[in-house]
């Protein structure tokens, strides 16, 4: 399997590298854990890393400037041959696809953006809610662990911080886990 995604890595044409990717999505959708990382481990490392230094003069004229004694033409030293420069790449990110990196990264992006939750019904729940009111406590706290799952939004908590440190026991376990 390696060998075959590293072909398909390495020819010229975008079809095969779009193939390429769509195996190794494949791949960490259907298979085990250990055979992903031995696939991983049969490629071969980048020998030369992307060149981004024109995303780096950009960021640099719009903010601060790093404190380093490189200049510029310094870092385009380990682009050698725009064919392996482009593998390298491609490499990168069929190792990141099969570490399961991506597809974290992609779960994460499209939860945090469809998240569509509205923190006002937790708030008026909240006021409307009984201090000593344990159950009430703990549905409320569930429902901001249900609205915002997976979305690593946590604003409400961070909020209402001396709210939640009123739980007691499993509802301090719960408001922790949520």
């Amino acid at each position: 399997v390696a060998s075959i995604l590293e072909k398909l890595l390495r020819s010229e044409s975008k079809d095969d590298a779009l193939l390429a990717l769509q195996i190794a999505f494949d791949l960490v959708e259907n298979e085990h854990q250990a055979f992903l990382m031995s696939v991983g481990d049969h490629l071969p490392a980048p020998k030369t890393r992307p060149v981004e230094a024109s995303t780096t003069q950009n960021e640099n004229t719009a903010g601060d400037v790093p404190m380093t004694d490189e200049t510029p033409s310094q870092t385009t030293e380990y682009e050698t041959d725009p064919a392996d420069a482009v593998y390298a790449e491609r490499l990168t990110k069929v190792k990141g696809i099969l570490s399961g990196e991506t597809s974290i990264q992609l779960t994460l992006q499209f939860l945090y953006s469809h998240n569509k939750s509205d923190l006002l019904i937790l708030k008026t729940i909240k006021q409307s809610v009984e201090m000593r009111n344990s159950v009430c406590h703990s549905a409320t706290i569930y429902a901001n662990a249900i609205m915002h799952a997976g979305t690593t939004v946590d604003t409400f908590l961070r909020e209402n911080l001396d709210w939640l440190s009123r739980a007691t026991n499993w509802a301090k376990f719960s408001a922790t886990a949520a």
